[in-house]
């Protein structure tokens, strides 16, 4: 066993293990925010995939407000944090907010089991941020067959294009780096007309 799982391991053994010793009634608990780390395990990967192209990623990024207030207060209200900008040249290009929620492919449910309020989500990001492509990024998982999932959308009302993709997470890093790659460039052009 290499060292890279053994310390966790022994730590988790002599630590945190789960205590079944029914006289005892106490344990250890070990919680995880898989939606953040999902976040964060996806920008870094993009953040590597694109590196030496004229794309750059910035997460948590963005800051606009939906809303401002009439009158002299002006206000602004109803503030919004994508989790992952590309821009080229300071120009946004896509917006891609990652899920951490299983979807189907289900062909009764035309939704694809997508949350609505995920769809207004976008389209107010696709607004706001003057964008012309914005993604919802799941986890694959197999109730979505053996191919991971790229559907696109138009936007009614407008140019913008809504994507809705998986990433299979069980392939090594440079797969899923890969995959991000192809799903970016997929839908950005360079600044010389030629894909990422």
């Amino acid at each position: 066993m290499g060292s890279a799982t053994e310390s966790p391991r022994c730590f988790w053994r002599s630590c945190c293990a789960p205590n079944h010793d029914a006289r005892a009634g106490q344990g250890i608990s070990l919680l995880f925010a898989m939606n953040d780390l999902f976040e964060a395990y996806i920008a870094a990967l993009a953040r590597k995939a694109l590196r030496g192209s004229n794309l750059t990623i910035h997460s948590q990024g963005g800051l606009r407000y939906c809303l401002m207030e009439e009158g002299d207060g002006g206000r602004q209200r109803f503030q919004t944090t994508p989790d992952i900008l590309i821009k080229q040249n300071g120009r946004i290009q896509m917006v891609i907010d990652t899920k951490w929620k299983l979807i189907g492919r289900n062909p009764e449910d035309k939704k694809r089991g997508v949350s609505q309020s995920d769809v207004y989500q976008m389209m107010a990001y696709a607004r706001l941020y003057q964008c012309p492509e914005v993604m919802l990024l799941y986890p694959h998982h197999v109730g979505l067959g053996a191919d991971a999932l790229d559907a696109g959308y138009g936007i009614l009302g407008g140019d913008e294009r809504l994507t809705i993709a998986s990433v299979r997470l069980d392939l090594v890093e440079a797969e899923v780096a890969q995959r991000l790659s192809w799903l970016i460039s997929k839908y950005i052009p360079t600044l010389h007309g030629e894909m990422v």
